[in-house]
Protein backbone atom coordinates (compact mmCIF):
# COMPACT_ATOMS: atom_id res chain seq x y z
CA UNK A 1 0.00 0.00 0.00
CA UNK A 2 1.62 3.31 -0.74
CA UNK A 3 2.49 5.91 1.82
CA UNK A 4 0.90 9.81 1.73
CA UNK A 5 4.69 10.71 1.06
CA UNK A 6 5.17 8.59 -2.22
CA UNK A 7 0.89 9.57 -3.05
CA UNK A 8 2.59 13.00 -2.86
CA UNK A 9 5.56 12.45 -5.14
CA UNK A 10 3.51 10.86 -7.53
CA UNK A 11 0.93 13.53 -7.66
CA UNK A 12 3.65 16.36 -8.20
CA UNK A 13 5.70 14.15 -10.97
CA UNK A 14 2.58 13.47 -12.89
CA UNK A 15 1.99 16.85 -12.82
CA UNK A 16 5.37 17.89 -14.08
CA UNK A 17 5.36 15.85 -16.56
CA UNK A 18 1.99 17.09 -17.84
CA UNK A 19 3.05 20.32 -17.72
CA UNK A 20 6.15 19.84 -20.16
CA UNK A 21 3.69 18.12 -22.78
CA UNK A 22 4.42 19.43 -26.45
CA UNK A 23 1.03 20.62 -26.97
CA UNK A 24 0.42 23.90 -25.02
CA UNK A 25 -3.57 23.25 -25.07
CA UNK A 26 -2.43 20.00 -23.02
CA UNK A 27 -0.20 21.96 -20.46
CA UNK A 28 -3.54 24.62 -20.09
CA UNK A 29 -5.48 21.66 -19.17
CA UNK A 30 -2.65 20.35 -16.48
CA UNK A 31 -2.51 23.54 -14.74
CA UNK A 32 -6.42 23.54 -14.47
CA UNK A 33 -7.07 20.35 -13.49
CA UNK A 34 -4.24 21.33 -10.90
CA UNK A 35 -6.50 24.53 -9.39
CA UNK A 36 -9.45 22.34 -9.66
CA UNK A 37 -8.03 20.25 -7.60
CA UNK A 38 -5.54 21.32 -5.03
CA UNK A 39 -2.71 20.03 -3.95
CA UNK A 40 0.28 21.10 -1.41
CA UNK A 41 2.68 19.32 -3.77
CA UNK A 42 1.92 21.22 -6.67
CA UNK A 43 2.75 24.42 -5.37
CA UNK A 44 6.56 24.05 -6.01
CA UNK A 45 6.02 22.38 -9.58
CA UNK A 46 3.84 25.19 -10.70
CA UNK A 47 5.72 28.26 -9.50
CA UNK A 48 8.67 26.25 -11.45
CA UNK A 49 6.81 25.86 -14.40
CA UNK A 50 5.89 29.87 -14.19
CA UNK A 51 9.77 30.48 -14.85
CA UNK A 52 9.93 28.49 -18.01
CA UNK A 53 6.22 28.41 -19.69
CA UNK A 54 6.09 30.10 -23.26
CA UNK A 55 2.41 30.21 -24.17
CA UNK A 56 0.41 33.53 -22.31
CA UNK A 57 -2.89 31.86 -21.43
CA UNK A 58 -0.78 28.64 -20.17
CA UNK A 59 0.77 31.30 -17.75
CA UNK A 60 -2.42 32.79 -16.38
CA UNK A 61 -3.54 29.61 -16.10
CA UNK A 62 -0.53 28.60 -13.48
CA UNK A 63 -1.39 32.00 -11.97
CA UNK A 64 -5.05 31.08 -11.25
CA UNK A 65 -4.15 27.44 -9.95
CA UNK A 66 -1.29 28.84 -7.88
CA UNK A 67 -3.91 31.21 -5.88
CA UNK A 68 -6.54 28.18 -5.58
CA UNK A 69 -3.88 27.11 -3.45
CA UNK A 70 -3.24 27.77 0.58
CA UNK A 71 -2.49 32.04 -0.29
CA UNK A 72 0.30 32.16 3.08
CA UNK A 73 2.21 29.24 1.53
CA UNK A 74 1.90 30.26 -1.94
CA UNK A 75 3.06 33.85 -1.37
CA UNK A 76 6.19 32.54 1.03
CA UNK A 77 7.21 30.43 -1.95
CA UNK A 78 6.57 33.02 -5.11
CA UNK A 79 8.65 35.81 -3.18
CA UNK A 80 11.95 34.22 -3.87
CA UNK A 81 11.28 34.15 -6.78
CA UNK A 82 11.95 37.81 -6.92
CA UNK A 83 15.29 37.52 -6.84
CA UNK A 84 15.67 35.07 -9.58
CA UNK A 85 18.09 35.63 -12.41
CA UNK A 86 15.20 34.88 -15.06
CA UNK A 87 13.22 38.03 -15.57
CA UNK A 88 10.19 35.12 -16.52
CA UNK A 89 10.14 34.03 -13.01
CA UNK A 90 10.48 37.81 -11.62
CA UNK A 91 7.75 38.75 -13.93
CA UNK A 92 4.99 35.74 -13.46
CA UNK A 93 5.84 36.36 -9.68
CA UNK A 94 4.37 40.11 -9.39
CA UNK A 95 1.72 38.86 -11.31
CA UNK A 96 0.78 36.26 -8.89
CA UNK A 97 1.33 38.94 -6.32
CA UNK A 98 -0.91 41.02 -7.30
CA UNK A 99 -3.71 38.75 -7.63
CA UNK A 100 -3.19 37.59 -4.05
CA UNK A 101 -3.77 41.25 -3.33
CA UNK A 102 -1.86 40.65 0.26
CA UNK A 103 -1.12 44.25 1.93
CA UNK A 104 1.74 42.66 3.54
CA UNK A 105 3.72 42.24 0.31
CA UNK A 106 4.13 45.25 -0.51
CA UNK A 107 7.58 46.03 0.77
CA UNK A 108 8.79 43.38 -1.45
CA UNK A 109 8.43 45.40 -4.59
CA UNK A 110 11.23 47.38 -4.57
CA UNK A 111 12.40 50.44 -6.36
CA UNK A 112 14.44 47.62 -8.49
CA UNK A 113 12.33 45.78 -9.42
CA UNK A 114 10.03 49.33 -10.68
CA UNK A 115 13.17 49.79 -12.62
CA UNK A 116 13.94 46.58 -14.37
CA UNK A 117 15.89 46.43 -17.38
CA UNK A 118 13.55 44.09 -18.36
CA UNK A 119 9.90 45.45 -19.67
CA UNK A 120 7.65 42.59 -18.96
CA UNK A 121 9.54 42.39 -15.37
CA UNK A 122 8.85 46.51 -15.06
CA UNK A 123 5.39 46.44 -16.29
CA UNK A 124 4.11 43.89 -13.88
CA UNK A 125 5.54 45.28 -10.97
CA UNK A 126 3.98 48.87 -11.71
CA UNK A 127 1.04 47.07 -11.92
CA UNK A 128 1.47 45.31 -9.03
CA UNK A 129 2.76 48.45 -6.99
CA UNK A 130 -0.31 50.33 -8.15
CA UNK A 131 -2.28 47.47 -7.00
CA UNK A 132 -0.81 47.34 -3.39
CA UNK A 133 0.29 50.62 -2.30
CA UNK A 134 -1.13 51.42 0.99
CA UNK A 135 -2.32 54.66 1.76
CA UNK A 136 0.16 57.67 2.17
CA UNK A 137 2.56 56.08 -0.14
CA UNK A 138 1.41 56.95 -3.34
CA UNK A 139 3.24 60.11 -3.57
CA UNK A 140 6.40 58.39 -3.18
CA UNK A 141 5.48 55.73 -5.57
CA UNK A 142 4.16 57.91 -8.19
CA UNK A 143 7.70 59.75 -8.07
CA UNK A 144 9.25 56.76 -8.52
CA UNK A 145 7.23 55.90 -11.92
CA UNK A 146 7.52 59.14 -13.44
CA UNK A 147 11.11 58.54 -14.21
CA UNK A 148 10.25 55.70 -16.11
CA UNK A 149 7.40 58.56 -18.66
CA UNK A 150 8.48 57.42 -22.24
CA UNK A 151 10.08 54.08 -21.70
CA UNK A 152 9.99 50.96 -24.23
CA UNK A 153 6.80 50.82 -26.81
CA UNK A 154 3.41 50.80 -26.99
CA UNK A 155 2.27 48.46 -25.00
CA UNK A 156 4.53 49.20 -22.32
CA UNK A 157 3.86 52.77 -22.05
CA UNK A 158 0.27 51.67 -21.48
CA UNK A 159 0.95 49.89 -18.52
CA UNK A 160 2.70 52.50 -17.23
CA UNK A 161 -0.27 54.90 -17.64
CA UNK A 162 -2.78 52.18 -16.30
CA UNK A 163 -0.62 52.19 -13.43
CA UNK A 164 -1.01 55.82 -12.62
CA UNK A 165 -4.75 55.99 -13.35
CA UNK A 166 -4.83 53.04 -10.75
CA UNK A 167 -2.99 54.98 -8.14
CA UNK A 168 -5.56 57.80 -8.92
CA UNK A 169 -5.83 61.58 -7.85
CA UNK A 170 -2.73 61.24 -5.47
CA UNK A 171 -0.79 60.58 -8.75
CA UNK A 172 -1.61 63.86 -10.32
CA UNK A 173 0.83 66.26 -9.41
CA UNK A 174 3.63 64.30 -9.99
CA UNK A 175 1.97 63.43 -13.63
CA UNK A 176 1.73 67.59 -13.65
CA UNK A 177 5.56 68.12 -13.06
CA UNK A 178 6.49 65.55 -15.52
CA UNK A 179 4.67 67.50 -18.52
CA UNK A 180 6.84 70.46 -18.11
CA UNK A 181 9.83 68.71 -18.34
CA UNK A 182 12.61 66.11 -19.44
CA UNK A 183 12.62 64.57 -22.99
CA UNK A 184 10.20 65.22 -25.70
CA UNK A 185 9.07 61.57 -25.47
CA UNK A 186 8.79 61.54 -21.55
CA UNK A 187 6.43 65.02 -21.56
CA UNK A 188 4.82 63.08 -24.27
CA UNK A 189 3.53 60.01 -21.96
CA UNK A 190 2.78 62.33 -19.22
CA UNK A 191 0.24 63.95 -20.47
CA UNK A 192 -1.37 60.99 -22.54
CA UNK A 193 -1.18 59.35 -18.95
CA UNK A 194 -2.98 62.90 -17.68
CA UNK A 195 -5.90 61.75 -19.84
CA UNK A 196 -6.30 58.32 -19.41
CA UNK A 197 -6.54 59.10 -15.85
CA UNK A 198 -9.24 61.25 -16.24
CA UNK A 199 -10.90 59.01 -18.82
CA UNK A 200 -9.92 55.23 -18.13
CA UNK A 201 -12.55 54.44 -20.97
CA UNK A 202 -10.02 56.57 -23.53
CA UNK A 203 -7.95 54.52 -25.55
CA UNK A 204 -4.46 54.95 -25.39
CA UNK A 205 -3.41 55.78 -28.88
CA UNK A 206 -6.03 58.39 -29.52
CA UNK A 207 -4.63 60.13 -25.93
CA UNK A 208 -1.13 59.84 -27.94
CA UNK A 209 -2.56 61.75 -30.62
CA UNK A 210 -3.64 64.39 -28.34
CA UNK A 211 -0.52 64.19 -26.36
CA UNK A 212 1.23 65.16 -29.78
CA UNK A 213 -0.80 68.03 -30.63
CA UNK A 214 -0.10 69.40 -27.07
CA UNK A 215 3.28 69.38 -26.95
CA UNK A 216 3.37 70.82 -30.75
CA UNK A 217 0.96 73.85 -29.09
CA UNK A 218 3.92 74.17 -26.58
CA UNK A 219 6.85 74.12 -29.04
CA UNK A 220 5.54 76.14 -31.01
CA UNK A 221 7.19 80.04 -30.68
CA UNK A 222 4.85 82.61 -28.62
CA UNK A 223 4.22 86.00 -29.40
CA UNK A 224 6.75 87.12 -26.79
CA UNK A 225 8.93 84.62 -27.84
CA UNK A 226 8.95 85.85 -31.30
CA UNK A 227 9.13 89.74 -30.59
CA UNK A 228 12.55 88.37 -28.16
CA UNK A 229 13.78 86.86 -31.09
CA UNK A 230 13.36 89.89 -33.50
CA UNK A 231 15.45 92.24 -31.36
CA UNK A 232 18.36 89.36 -31.25
CA UNK A 233 18.51 90.05 -35.21
CA UNK A 234 18.72 86.31 -36.40
CA UNK A 235 19.53 85.22 -40.10
CA UNK A 236 17.86 82.47 -40.78
CA UNK A 237 15.30 80.13 -39.43
CA UNK A 238 17.68 77.51 -37.58
CA UNK A 239 18.99 80.74 -35.64
CA UNK A 240 15.45 81.34 -34.74
CA UNK A 241 14.88 78.12 -33.67
CA UNK A 242 18.04 78.07 -31.64
CA UNK A 243 17.19 81.61 -30.08
CA UNK A 244 13.68 80.07 -29.03
CA UNK A 245 15.27 77.16 -27.75
CA UNK A 246 17.90 79.18 -25.77
CA UNK A 247 15.29 81.67 -24.22
CA UNK A 248 13.32 78.47 -22.68
CA UNK A 249 16.09 77.19 -21.28
CA UNK A 250 16.53 80.35 -19.15
CA UNK A 251 13.05 80.31 -18.27
CA UNK A 252 13.00 77.23 -16.45
CA UNK A 253 11.46 76.71 -13.36
CA UNK A 254 14.53 75.05 -11.87
CA UNK A 255 17.42 77.45 -11.01
CA UNK A 256 20.07 74.60 -11.58
CA UNK A 257 18.96 73.93 -15.05
CA UNK A 258 19.18 77.81 -15.92
CA UNK A 259 23.09 77.68 -14.21
CA UNK A 260 23.91 74.27 -16.24
CA UNK A 261 22.85 75.97 -19.68
CA UNK A 262 24.96 79.59 -18.66
CA UNK A 263 27.96 77.62 -17.82
CA UNK A 264 27.60 75.60 -21.04
CA UNK A 265 27.38 78.61 -23.11
CA UNK A 266 30.68 79.10 -24.91
CA UNK A 267 32.76 82.28 -26.15
CA UNK A 268 31.45 82.00 -29.89
CA UNK A 269 27.42 82.52 -28.75
CA UNK A 270 28.11 86.03 -29.95
CA UNK A 271 24.44 85.49 -32.15
CA UNK A 272 22.73 85.01 -28.67
CA UNK A 273 24.30 88.02 -26.76
CA UNK A 274 21.02 89.81 -26.80
CA UNK A 275 19.27 86.28 -25.02
CA UNK A 276 22.46 85.67 -22.86
CA UNK A 277 22.31 89.27 -21.40
CA UNK A 278 18.14 89.80 -21.06
CA UNK A 279 18.75 86.39 -19.10
CA UNK A 280 21.36 87.64 -16.92
CA UNK A 281 19.67 90.84 -16.14
CA UNK A 282 16.31 89.40 -15.35
CA UNK A 283 18.01 86.14 -12.96
CA UNK A 284 16.98 86.44 -9.40
CA UNK A 285 18.60 83.02 -7.88
CA UNK A 286 22.80 84.31 -6.86
CA UNK A 287 24.16 81.13 -8.73
CA UNK A 288 22.55 81.40 -12.06
CA UNK A 289 23.26 85.19 -12.36
CA UNK A 290 26.47 84.17 -11.03
CA UNK A 291 26.92 81.88 -13.77
CA UNK A 292 25.50 84.32 -16.29
CA UNK A 293 27.89 87.29 -15.77
CA UNK A 294 30.68 84.62 -16.42
CA UNK A 295 29.24 83.95 -19.58
CA UNK A 296 29.17 87.62 -20.61
CA UNK A 297 32.50 88.05 -19.14
CA UNK A 298 33.65 85.65 -21.26
CA UNK A 299 31.96 86.54 -24.60
CA UNK A 300 33.47 90.49 -23.66
CA UNK A 301 33.15 93.98 -24.89
CA UNK A 302 30.29 92.90 -27.79
CA UNK A 303 27.90 92.63 -24.75
CA UNK A 304 28.70 96.00 -23.08
CA UNK A 305 26.04 98.03 -25.51
CA UNK A 306 23.11 96.23 -24.16
CA UNK A 307 24.14 96.47 -20.37
CA UNK A 308 25.21 99.90 -20.70
CA UNK A 309 21.64 100.35 -21.69
CA UNK A 310 20.36 98.61 -18.89
CA UNK A 311 21.54 101.34 -16.50
CA UNK A 312 18.69 103.59 -17.61
CA UNK A 313 15.72 101.61 -17.71
CA UNK A 314 12.83 102.33 -15.63
CA UNK A 315 12.93 99.43 -13.49
CA UNK A 316 14.81 99.48 -10.39
CA UNK A 317 16.16 95.99 -10.66
CA UNK A 318 16.93 95.95 -14.27
CA UNK A 319 19.31 98.63 -13.62
CA UNK A 320 20.81 97.24 -10.23
CA UNK A 321 21.29 93.77 -12.22
CA UNK A 322 23.49 95.82 -14.89
CA UNK A 323 25.55 97.58 -12.63
CA UNK A 324 26.29 94.74 -10.99
CA UNK A 325 27.58 92.74 -14.15
CA UNK A 326 29.46 95.60 -14.98
CA UNK A 327 31.79 95.33 -11.97
CA UNK A 328 32.33 91.48 -12.40
CA UNK A 329 33.50 91.76 -15.74
CA UNK A 330 36.82 93.55 -14.39
CA UNK A 331 37.58 95.04 -17.66
CA UNK A 332 38.61 98.45 -18.68
CA UNK A 333 35.85 99.34 -20.49
CA UNK A 334 33.47 98.07 -18.29
CA UNK A 335 35.15 99.43 -15.51
CA UNK A 336 35.05 102.85 -17.53
CA UNK A 337 31.52 102.75 -18.50
CA UNK A 338 30.57 101.95 -14.88
CA UNK A 339 32.55 104.84 -13.33
CA UNK A 340 30.95 107.28 -16.02
CA UNK A 341 27.55 106.95 -13.55
CA UNK A 342 29.33 108.69 -10.43
CA UNK A 343 26.17 111.07 -10.83
CA UNK A 344 23.66 108.54 -11.34
CA UNK A 345 20.17 109.36 -9.63
CA UNK A 346 20.08 105.63 -8.51
CA UNK A 347 22.06 105.42 -5.36
CA UNK A 348 22.63 101.82 -6.02
CA UNK A 349 23.89 102.05 -9.29
CA UNK A 350 26.11 105.66 -8.37
CA UNK A 351 27.75 103.33 -5.42
CA UNK A 352 28.93 100.92 -7.78
CA UNK A 353 30.65 103.81 -9.82
CA UNK A 354 32.23 105.35 -6.50
CA UNK A 355 33.70 101.79 -6.36
CA UNK A 356 34.88 102.13 -9.68
CA UNK A 357 36.21 105.47 -9.36
CA UNK A 358 37.50 104.62 -6.12
CA UNK A 359 40.08 101.57 -7.66
CA UNK A 360 40.76 103.98 -10.38
CA UNK A 361 41.81 107.12 -7.35
CA UNK A 362 39.58 109.22 -8.13
CA UNK A 363 38.84 112.03 -5.49
CA UNK A 364 35.18 113.06 -6.77
CA UNK A 365 34.17 109.11 -5.55
CA UNK A 366 34.41 110.33 -2.30
CA UNK A 367 31.03 111.34 -1.82
CA UNK A 368 29.25 108.56 -2.73
CA UNK A 369 31.81 105.89 -1.28
CA UNK A 370 30.28 107.74 2.25
CA UNK A 371 26.90 106.88 1.18
CA UNK A 372 28.23 103.12 0.89
CA UNK A 373 29.74 103.55 4.54
CA UNK A 374 26.58 105.26 6.12
CA UNK A 375 24.51 102.53 4.10
CA UNK A 376 25.69 99.83 5.21
CA UNK A 377 26.05 98.58 1.44
CA UNK A 378 29.84 97.45 0.31
CA UNK A 379 30.50 99.55 3.49
CA UNK A 380 33.94 97.32 3.97
CA UNK A 381 35.03 98.04 0.49
CA UNK A 382 34.31 101.73 0.11
CA UNK A 383 35.94 102.24 3.54
CA UNK A 384 39.33 100.60 2.54
CA UNK A 385 38.96 103.22 -0.67
CA UNK A 386 38.16 105.98 1.40
CA UNK A 387 41.33 105.00 3.40
CA UNK A 388 43.65 105.08 0.12
CA UNK A 389 41.86 108.14 -1.22
CA UNK A 390 43.01 109.75 1.99
CA UNK A 391 46.55 108.66 1.84
CA UNK A 392 46.53 111.84 -1.16
CA UNK A 393 47.38 114.93 1.36
CA UNK A 394 45.28 116.68 -1.31
CA UNK A 395 41.90 114.37 -0.08
CA UNK A 396 42.56 113.52 3.63
CA UNK A 397 41.08 117.48 5.11
CA UNK A 398 37.99 116.87 2.64
CA UNK A 399 37.48 113.07 3.64
CA UNK A 400 37.33 114.26 7.19
CA UNK A 401 35.17 117.29 6.84
CA UNK A 402 32.45 115.02 5.21
CA UNK A 403 32.72 112.54 8.46
CA UNK A 404 32.55 115.72 10.87
CA UNK A 405 29.44 116.53 9.18
CA UNK A 406 28.14 112.87 8.30
CA UNK A 407 28.16 112.24 12.48
CA UNK A 408 25.57 114.65 12.66
CA UNK A 409 23.21 113.66 10.32
CA UNK A 410 23.46 109.91 10.92
CA UNK A 411 21.70 107.85 13.31
CA UNK A 412 23.62 105.22 15.44
CA UNK A 413 24.55 102.45 13.33
CA UNK A 414 25.84 104.78 10.67
CA UNK A 415 27.61 106.66 12.96
CA UNK A 416 29.79 103.57 14.24
CA UNK A 417 30.68 102.67 10.66
CA UNK A 418 31.82 106.17 10.17
CA UNK A 419 34.35 105.88 13.34
CA UNK A 420 35.65 102.06 12.26
CA UNK A 421 36.18 104.07 8.76
CA UNK A 422 38.76 106.55 10.92
CA UNK A 423 40.69 103.78 12.06
CA UNK A 424 42.12 103.00 8.80
CA UNK A 425 43.32 107.08 8.12
CA UNK A 426 46.20 107.20 10.34
CA UNK A 427 46.91 110.63 10.53
CA UNK A 428 46.72 113.48 13.11
CA UNK A 429 43.58 114.92 11.91
CA UNK A 430 42.03 111.72 11.96
CA UNK A 431 43.16 111.31 15.74
CA UNK A 432 41.60 114.66 16.49
CA UNK A 433 38.41 113.65 15.14
CA UNK A 434 38.89 110.31 17.18
CA UNK A 435 39.86 112.06 19.97
CA UNK A 436 36.30 114.11 20.19
CA UNK A 437 34.49 110.90 19.59
CA UNK A 438 36.15 108.95 22.68
CA UNK A 439 33.29 111.41 24.81
CA UNK A 440 30.61 110.77 22.27
CA UNK A 441 26.77 110.03 24.14
CA UNK A 442 26.60 106.97 21.91
CA UNK A 443 28.74 104.64 24.42
CA UNK A 444 29.70 102.24 20.84
CA UNK A 445 30.62 105.34 19.47
CA UNK A 446 33.25 106.24 21.81
CA UNK A 447 34.21 102.78 23.23
CA UNK A 448 34.92 101.91 19.27
CA UNK A 449 37.41 105.80 19.18
CA UNK A 450 38.51 104.76 22.35
CA UNK A 451 39.85 101.25 20.92
CA UNK A 452 41.23 102.69 17.66
CA UNK A 453 43.25 105.51 19.40
CA UNK A 454 44.61 102.97 21.84
CA UNK A 455 45.70 100.70 18.73
CA UNK A 456 47.54 103.48 17.60
CA UNK A 457 49.81 104.32 20.46
CA UNK A 458 51.34 100.49 20.69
Amino acid sequence: MMTQTEKKSGADAKLREALAADASSARLQAALSAGTHPDPAFIEVLVARCAIEPDFYVRDMLTWALIRHDRAEVTRRVLTELASNVPQARSQALHTLSKIADPDTWPAITAELLHDENDDVARTAWRAAAGLVPEGQEVPLAEILATQFGRGDRDVQLSLSRAFADIGPAAAPVVERAKAHGEDAARLHAIATERIMADPEEGFDAAIAEARKAVALLAAPRVDDLVRVRSSEPTDWRDVLRTIALMRGFDADDASERQRLALSLGTSEQRDIRSIVDAALTETDPNAAGALDWSIARIGHSALPLIIGALESPEDHLRHRAAEILSRMRTPEASHALAECIRHPDVVVRGHAALARGQRGEADAIPALFELVAAGHRDVEASDMLAALAAQPSNEDGILRLIGAAFSASGAAERLRLTATLADIPSPAADAVLAELTADHDHRVALTATSILRSRTR
